[in-house]
């Protein structure tokens, strides 16, 4: 199409130069101030990636030890192993096993009565705590390096503990597994988090709580150490929204407080925990801002937290901001450049491309009648005229290998051929060549190809005289269809047509020769999916659907039967008697399918069919309906009339003397099942 108003190619060139600088300085200034921040968080997003997997393997990692250590203490006092009579020796069982773990701050049991045994880690060494049989105060004894209990170093007279009153016991009684407990405080002071588990008999009797603890002052310096490999703040969180504990350092006031904000805010936490990702968060404060990175963590046994890792915007991505903003003013100073080069290449650029312009547009049209490449003194104009040229001669080549009415389609639409169909009544031909790789491997290659190319050349010509074209090339056969690209009434008949001229003009030029190409042909028609099909970069027209695959399923029929040409019940009705004349040859379940369907052999044209031929067409049909009416002995007596001028008829009487022999079942149908194509 041409527009009403039309401008020259170099003034064209100028104002497009002219916008792209407009539009480059207002890019430059946005990158500069609000682009710069999604950018940063952008190129960061590995870092920070890395950084908060660390964090949250390094978290797992320090409490997952509790869920080993409760189902651990559990099975020790369901076996025997950990005493469970005595709360001393329950107490100093605890205090060996916590000799082996560095980040525990407590492990103990309650028993269901409510006394307790447990261990605690306090100034590097360890103290077994248990409940005094006679008085019931806590006892306190530190673990000696041989494995004993020393004298006691501390009592704590609280003569109403009662484990069962704890936090940490009746949550573990009311769960089937592990627990994990928001913080509360320690009976010997201090404050913590931890995890507890129900021991109960085979028979369910509730035996006490186990339970692991962690006091808030460990977990802080944990993260402390952590924020240091990281160069970043550290904060964990519960489930629940509550700060479990933060590094001392790289958390800004304003930061902690908008997380703790968001945390205790249900909506956005349960929003977070839908994520199932790193979310990331930019807070302001009066020192600059800080990208937030957070993720949930999921720990053994049940619990979960969300881990937060905390970046000082400048100290970690300043050297990437500035490294863009030299970027966005180097892209300035390149397009304003690029204008002043857009006007003298335009001017050598306008005259060649005028000539090439003409040429294109009568490529456009299909015109491709060769013309002289366009000279000019630029190389890139004297290469495209080459090409122009190179695509002129390919495209009369391109002709050969698609139909004529798809690319007179695509020329007349003017659109670009895409991926895609559309739902349309198509007839579809299939053939093969019978015994033809027998044949090649008995003579040359190129008497091979010289038979196949004529064979095809006269079936190419009957398709296209009766309207349809050649799909594709299946080696020694072919698929062709009709109705399809373009609109044919009447496609049946059509494709009837066209297979019994090929088959008679192969018998007519073959006379005389040593090898005369005998050809079957199956025919059927329905609703296909018809278009281009194939991959993004290369496609052919083609049809797809059970209708196609049926009818490549005849094709191969007609080696049972010794036929030429086999049609489905849908051509036969299409096509008419008033031209042709059909038999009925079976009724069959071909391969791939087990619905069974009616087949009919195409005859011949009714102008060109001899008396002969009818009357022997006429003992068969009869012969078919007394054999699927279970009266196999008359339908082998008329097969027996018949038998030495006919295959097909030879196929059915083995079939029904078979039968005569071996009646069949009360639930036999007649159907013949293909086993093999």
């Amino acid at each position: 199409m041409r527009f009403r108003r039309e401008i020259s190619f170099r003034w064209l060139l100028a104002g497009i130069f002219s916008g792209l600088i407009v539009i480059s300085t207002g890019s430059v200034l946005w990158l500069a101030s609000e682009g710069t921040g999604r950018a940063v968080r952008d190129l960061a997003q590995g870092q920070v990636d890395a950084s908060l997997d660390s964090v949250g393997s390094r978290v797992k990692l320090y409490f997952n030890p509790a869920n080993r250590l409760l189902k651990t203490v559990r099975g020790g006092i369901l076996n025997g192993v950990v005493p469970l009579d005595d709360p001393e020796a329950m107490a100093r069982s605890l205090a060996r096993i916590m000799r082996l773990e560095v980040d525990i701050s407590w492990i103990g049991f309650g028993y269901a009565d409510g006394r307790t045994g447990s261990a605690r880690l306090d100034g590097g060494k360890i103290f077994a705590v248990g409940s005094n049989a006679a008085s019931g105060d806590l006892e306190v004894r530190e673990l000696l390096p041989d494995g004993n209990l020393g004298a006691v170093v501390e009592s704590m007279p609280e003569k109403d503990f009662d484990a069962r009153k704890r936090p940490w016991f009746q949550p573990a009684v009311d769960a089937e597994g592990v627990v994990w407990n928001p913080p509360y405080d320690f009976v010997s002071g201090g404050r913590g988090v931890g995890a507890s588990l129900a021991v109960r008999t085979t028979g369910g009797e509730l035996l006490g709580v186990v339970y692991v603890d962690f006091t808030l002052d460990s977990i802080s310096a944990f993260l402390d150490r952590v924020a240091d490999q990281t160069k970043g703040g550290t904060l964990v969180y519960l489930n629940s929204g509550e700060l479990l504990a933060k590094s001392t350092t790289g958390v800004p006031p304003e930061v902690a407080e908008r997380l703790g904000a968001m945390m205790k805010n249900s909506i956005q936490l349960g929003e977070l925990q839908s994520e199932g990702q790193t979310v990331f968060d930019e807070v302001s404060h009066g020192g600059g801002s800080s990208i937030v990175a957070m993720r949930e963590v999921d720990l053994e046994g049940g619990g979960s937290g969300v881990c937060v890792v905390v970046f000082d915007r400048k100290r970690t991505f300043g050297a990437v901001e500035s490294q863009i903003a030299r970027s966005s003013a180097a892209a300035a100073v390149v397009f304003a450049l690029s204008l002043v080069l857009a006007f003298f290449t335009a001017k050598r650029l306008s005259r060649p491309l005028q000539s090439l312009t003409r040429e294109m547009e009568k490529i456009g049209r299909f015109e491709l009648d060769s013309v002289a490449p366009t000279a000019s003194s630029i190389k890139e104009v004297g290469i495209l005229s080459l090409a122009v040229e190179k695509g002129r001669n390919n495209l009369k080549s391109f002709s050969h290998y698609v139909p004529a009415d798809i690319v007179h389609g695509l020329v007349k639409s003017g659109t670009v051929a895409a991926r895609g169909g559309e739902r349309r009544e198509v007839t579809v031909l299939f053939c093969d060549i019978e015994g033809f790789t027998s044949y090649a491997e008995k003579t040359t290659p190129e008497q091979a190809v010289e038979t196949l190319s004529g064979c095809f050349e006269v079936f190419g010509r009957a398709i296209h005289r009766s309207g349809g074209v050649i799909d594709k090339f299946l080696g020694d056969g072919l698929m062709a269809l009709f109705n399809a690209p373009s609109h044919l009434d009447g496609h049946a008949a059509a494709a009837c047509r066209a297979a019994v001229e090929a088959i008679g003009e192969l018998g007519e030029t073959g006379a005389g020769k040593s090898y005369v190409p005998r050809v079957r042909v199956g025919l059927n028609g329905g609703e296909a999916l018809a278009g281009n099909i194939g991959t993004s970069e290369r496609f052919s027209y083609t049809a797809i659907g059970d209708c196609v695959n049926l009818a490549s399923r005849l094709e191969g029929m007609n080696k049972f039967y010794g036929t030429s040409v086999i049609a489905s019940a849908a051509i036969r009705r299409a096509a008419g008697d008033a031209d042709f004349v059909w038999r009925a040859l079976d009724r069959v379940a071909v391969v791939g399918r087990k619905e069974p369907l009616e087949i009919f052999e195409l005859v011949g044209l009714r102008a060109s069919v001899g008396e002969g031929k009818l009357k022997m067409v006429g003992i068969y049909v009869r012969a078919l309906e007394l054999y699927f009416s279970k009266k196999f002995a008359e339908a082998c007596e008329l097969l027996g009339e018949i038998e030495g001028v006919d295959s097909a008829a030879r196929v059915l009487l083995a079939r029904a003397s078979e039968l005569v022999a071996h009646p069949p079942t009360e639930n036999w149908d007649g159907v013949f099942r293909a086993d093999h194509k």
